[in-house]
């Protein structure tokens, strides 16, 4: 039996510098949406689904370009936000319950939550217990072919790590819609992990029959 957490982040922007360690909180983004879901394999079933919208202090703007991306404004931030360690109260007890992290560019959103343990005040418990950690971006390396020239060796090309949105292309033949949500992003990486270990589509439509609905109409398939 291994349990699974799989997660993903919406933010304020990107890291101002590269290699930035979470300690310095203040060279990282602030998340404005955090979703996750929980899978076991051995009972086959999706044990928990939680999406949060994050309240920002005050002093932090959300960039249009940001929002744009993602659709959370400082409006529905303020509105509709939770306190931030209250959610991240709830993540670290579901993670902590998971053999596995499971991300789509993994590295960010390890890193930008980790910035939110510091910058909040508790203990980084991502960056204190390690789990063993699939990221579907360099996993997909395997599964997609895309190639581009590369800026530093002129005349020669790159393996670049497919997006989301090519990775479900390649696995399986459609094109979901509305990604850049955190939920939806969550449910397609899932999607994709399960059909990139197990090969089975897990939104078949036999086992998870809602779900498969649900999934289908949100990423409108």
């Amino acid at each position: 039996m291994v349990r699974y957490c799989i997660f993903d982040t919406e933010t304020t922007g990107l890291p101002k510098e590269r290699n930035a360690k979470p300690e310095q909180h203040y060279l990282f983004p602030h998340v404005v949406q955090l979703s996750w879901l929980i899978y076991d394999d051995g009972k086959n079933t999706i044990d928990q689904i939680e999406d949060h919208i994050i309240k920002i202090p005050e002093d932090v703007e959300i960039p249009k370009v940001c929002s744009d991306i993602h659709g959370i404004t400082k409006e529905i931030s303020n509105e509709k936000g939770e306190d931030i360690n209250e959610v991240l109260r709830q993540f670290t007890a579901a993670w902590l319950s998971c053999h596995i992290l499971v991300g789509h560019n993994l590295k960010f959103d390890n890193s930008v939550l980790q910035a939110e343990y510091c910058r909040n005040g508790t203990i980084n418990w991502l960056g204190r217990h390690r789990k063993i950690e699939y990221c579907t971006m360099k996993k997909g390396l395997l599964w997609t072919n895309f190639w581009l020239p590369s800026k530093f060796k002129p005349g020669t090309k790159y393996k670049k790590p497919p997006k989301l949105m090519e990775l479900h292309q390649e696995l399986f033949e459609t094109i979901p819609n509305n990604l850049h949500n955190s939920m939806i992003d969550v449910f397609v990486t899932f999607r994709c992990l399960h059909q990139m270990i197990y090969e089975k589509d897990i939104f078949d439509g036999v086992k998870h029959v809602e779900l498969t609905d649900y999934y289908n109409n949100m990423c409108g398939l």
